[in-house]
């Protein structure tokens, strides 16, 4: 029902309502790729939805609140080790959610990539040998 909603709206509504940008800076740097143009989307000639789904990859997954933007905004000025961020990230995350001891989270980049990476846990179980097994398997 959801999604037949979406569709009569996109369908029913104009490209004004949709092409609308919400949030957007009054002044664009210089430098910022942009060209006349405050909106990307615009710019590119894409037409921009309003999502009343949810969060759906193929409509970018989701928008980032404010303060999660700053936070990568800061984090983007530096280089680091991804191994390193990806044990120190899945430690922080562990610990918000009070895992037991020795548990540990992992970031993926999607439901896709979590979904492989359980699989290949379940596959591989706590042997770190077998996991090069399985990947020539694979390959």
């Amino acid at each position: 029902m959801g999604s037949l909603g979406a569709m009569a709206g996109t369908m029913l509504s104009s490209k004004k309502l949709f092409g609308k940008a919400v949030g957007m800076p009054e002044k664009v740097p210089a430098r910022s790729g942009l060209r006349r143009k405050r909106n990307v989307y615009e710019e590119l000639g894409v037409t921009t939805v309003i999502n009343g789904q949810g969060t759906m990859t193929v409509l970018g997954g989701s928008l980032a609140r404010p303060e999660v933007e700053a936070v990568m905004a800061l984090a983007g000025r530096h280089f680091c080790s991804i191994p390193d961020l990806e044990v120190a990230a899945g430690n922080r995350i562990a610990e918000m959610l009070k895992l037991p001891g020795g548990y540990t989270a992992l970031v993926t980049s999607g439901a896709a990539a979590a979904m492989q990476s359980g699989l290949a846990g379940i596959l591989t179980g706590d042997n770190p040998s077998s996991s090069n097994a399985c990947r020539t398997s694979l390959e």
